[in-house]
């Protein structure tokens, strides 16, 4: 996600949680992986992180708002890989324990809120997880 405008990315990067409240440079993503803000797009950080859309576009009908900010979270690089196509069931590859990441394999799924959100602007989601059994 390389083209994306220097204004979403730090719009994406303010939706990740603070590690501490005093301080902006780091944040963790989904799986609890801790990021730092100056390590965007650095895959060969284990603090690196991307722009992730949350609900894969290969699994959208229509693209046409794929990147609104809903749809959009910053995740660790190596996070992203192993989260690939995967929705809303991923696994997460790092997390943290303390001020350290760590490698680990844990199972992850996509809130249920982030999901009734995404729905408003991607009504397939709704339609691919009934087919799919995932949620009701």
């Amino acid at each position: 996600m390389s083209n994306l405008k220097k204004t979403v990315i730090n719009n994406v990067w303010s939706k990740a949680k603070r590690l501490n409240p005093e301080n902006d440079d780091f944040r963790l993503d989904i799986c609890g992986a801790i990021i730092r803000k100056d390590m965007y797009g650095r895959s060969d950080s284990i603090y690196g992180w991307t722009v992730d859309h949350v609900f894969p576009t290969c699994k959208m009908s229509s693209t046409e708002h794929k990147d609104e900010l809903v749809n959009l979270q910053a995740i660790n690089c190596l996070n992203n890989i192993a989260k690939g196509k995967n929705f809303p069931n991923f696994e997460c590859v790092v997390t943290s324990i303390g001020n350290q990441n760590i490698r680990t394999k844990i199972s992850q799924r996509i809130c249920e809120e982030t999901l009734v959100k995404l729905c408003e602007y991607f009504p397939d989601i709704k339609d691919y997880l009934d087919e799919n059994k995932e949620i009701k």
